[in-house]
């Protein structure tokens, strides 16, 4: 379980960055569309940080996310999330949500060192404008 609450202070920086510029909304989600990371990032990063997280994609894929997603807020037309994708489990975020959102941008690159060398990078995405035609839940 290494490096993933570092990933926590690391993207807590960035969204409140991201909300006083304007970049993000407050509320934006933390989505995924496997259940690991998806299990990570919502335990050591979204719950401290009180955004919701929510998977999106096929129930192979989110496995118990697809009945948690049902008791968590809904997202809807306009709203934006963040997508943090870990290298070791890297998918292509901009092909994986572009009929879900308006505009995906990589944000930042988080560099997760051990004993002094890279070991993972984290991908932090943003993705603006999701589009409620397309809904996936």
């Amino acid at each position: 379980m290494y490096g993933w609450e570092k990933l926590e202070m690391q993207f807590k920086k960035i969204a409140r960055s991201d909300e006083q510029s304007g970049l993000m909304d407050k509320d934006a989600f933390v989505i995924c569309n496997k259940w690991f990371p998806a299990s990570h990032i919502d335990y050591y990063v979204a719950m401290p940080l009180q955004k919701e997280m929510i998977a999106i994609g096929d129930t192979n894929d989110i496995h118990q996310y697809a009945w948690i997603n049902r008791e968590r807020k809904k997202i809807k037309a306009g709203d934006d999330a963040y997508c943090i994708v870990p290298s070791n489990y890297y998918t292509d975020v901009k092909m994986q949500y572009a009929d879900y959102f308006e505009t995906i941008r990589l944000s930042k690159l988080i560099e997760q060192k051990r004993n002094g060398k890279a070991c993972r990078y984290f991908y932090i995405w943003q993705l603006k404008n999701f589009i409620a035609k397309q809904n996936p839940l």
